[in-house]
Formats: C-alpha cells, sequence, structure tokens
C-alpha cells in the first residue's frame, strides 16, 4: 500500500498535464467538426449572442430601419428582417465563440438559428441550395423530394439555385395539411415574404412551388418527430 500511494504522489502531478492538454484538444475536435448536442426542447429561448430582445436590434440596425421580427414564429424562433431582399444589408454574426459566422438576416441564419437553438446543431458552410446536402451530423436525415415521403413540422427544406439565384433558398416547415398526394405546407423564412410565412403546394407527394426560380430538392428530417407516408393522409398544425 505504502508504495501504491508513493507511486500515486509522484505520477499523478506528470498527468495533470496531459489530462488538461486532453480536455483542450476535445474542446477544439467539438469546434472544428461542428458537435451536435442532444435535441432542445421546443420554444427555446431567445438567442444568447442578441443585443436587444427582439431580433438583434441593438447591434444590427440594418440599412434603413432597426431590425424587427417579420411576424412569423415557430418553436420560440422568430423569423426576422429587413434581408436583403427587403432593402436590408448583410451583417455577420456568430452564435458563438469560434462559430461558422451567418449573415443577418439571410434565409441561412433563420434556419442555422432553428438547428442551433432547438437541436444544438451547430452552424456550418453551407448555402440555401447546400443546406441539406452539406450537413453531415446525425440529429436530422437527409430526405430527397421524391414523392416517397412527406416533411414534419421542424423539417429543414432546400430549393434549388438558378442563373438569376444561384444560392437557392431554405427554410422551416411549420405545418403539413396534405391529404391523397396534394395540399399545402405552411413555411417559416427569411428574406423572402414581408411577414416571414410562406406556403408550398404538394401534388403527387411531391413538393412543386418554386421560390426564386429554383425547385424543392430535399429536406432535413427530425427522426424523433416520426415520419410521414407519402400514400398516408398527413395534417399537422404549427406551434
Amino acid at each position: 500500500m505504502f508504495l501504491v500511494q508513493e507511486w500515486m504522489r509522484a505520477t499523478l502531478p506528470r498527468l495533470a498535464p496531459m489530462v488538461a492538454a486532453i480536455g483542450l484538444l476535445t474542446t477544439a475536435v467539438v469546434a472544428v467538426t461542428g458537435f451536435e448536442a442532444p435535441p432542445a426542447a421546443a420554444d427555446a429561448t431567445a438567442p444568447s449572442w442578441w443585443l436587444g430582445a427582439t431580433c438583434d436590434a441593438a447591434d444590427n440596425p440594418g440599412s434603413y430601419a432597426c431590425s424587427y421580427a417579420l411576424g412569423a414564429s415557430y418553436d420560440g424562433v422568430v423569423a426576422c428582417g429587413p434581408g436583403t431582399a427587403q432593402g436590408g444589408m448583410d451583417m455577420e454574426e456568430h452564435f458563438f465563440q469560434g462559430a461558422w459566422g451567418e449573415y443577418e438576416w439571410e434565409c441561412v441564419e433563420l434556419v442555422m438559428r432553428y438547428m442551433y437553438l432547438v437541436f444544438g446543431i451547430a452552424p456550418y458552410s453551407a448555402n440555401g441550395d447546400t443546406v441539406v446536402s452539406d450537413y453531415n451530423g446525425n440529429v436530422l436525415t437527409q430526405v430527397s423530394n421524391t414523392g416517397t415521403s412527406l416533411p414534419s413540422p421542424g423539417d429543414i427544406l432546400s430549393w434549388a439555385g438558378t442563373n438569376e439565384n444561384p444560392d437557392g433558398h431554405t427554410a422551416i416547415v411549420t405545418a403539413v395539411n396534405v391529404a391523397n398526394g396534394s395540399g399545402t405546407i405552411t413555411i417559416m423564412q427569411q428574406n423572402a415574404s414581408a411577414d416571414g410565412w410562406g406556403t408550398v403546394s404538394v401534388s403527387e407527394d411531391v413538393l412543386t412551388t418554386q421560390i426564386f426560380g429554383g425547385s424543392v430538392t430535399g429536406w432535413l428530417h427530425n427522426p424523433n418527430a416520426g415520419s410521414v407516408s407519402a400514400t398516408a393522409s398527413a395534417s399537422t398544425s404549427a406551434r
């Protein structure tokens, strides 16, 4: 026993720097890979990085007026403006130190803010047309817009880019009302509609509404929300 105690006294101080280094390395890996925390509860709180209670108004005055809530909200996350399509100007914001920067109030900022506050997914490099394809985590799953399934509220849609709008578009599903392959899906978005809401038509279980000329390519789906079969009727409301 005496020898064990002496060995511990002599060895543990030398191990301490190694343990600290491992901790720093782990932190670095988390920052680089976009480590994803367990899903958070709905009704997310206001972002901690905002200056001002609503839409970072004290930090981002926009180009002609203070930032403001467009009116649309879902799970406690609000759509903000003005976006560049509404006369605003881009301002880069980081959700936390070392995070990938997002431009307020582009469409991608909204979905990245939603995924971070609700699912714990750190922001990553993507445009509206690549939010789905560039996601490499394991909290959400990638689904193609092929008519084999329908998105659920909380899923993230992506629209293809075009010559006129090469960056595409992205939005959050807030409600699904589809029966026998036809119906509508309600979305929340930024830098598109004045109030932050939008409607996507569904025909033969395919999302058909184009935005800025691009078509829906697919979506990120939350497996915990269950899946909606394309052969079944779906009617789910926004929260």
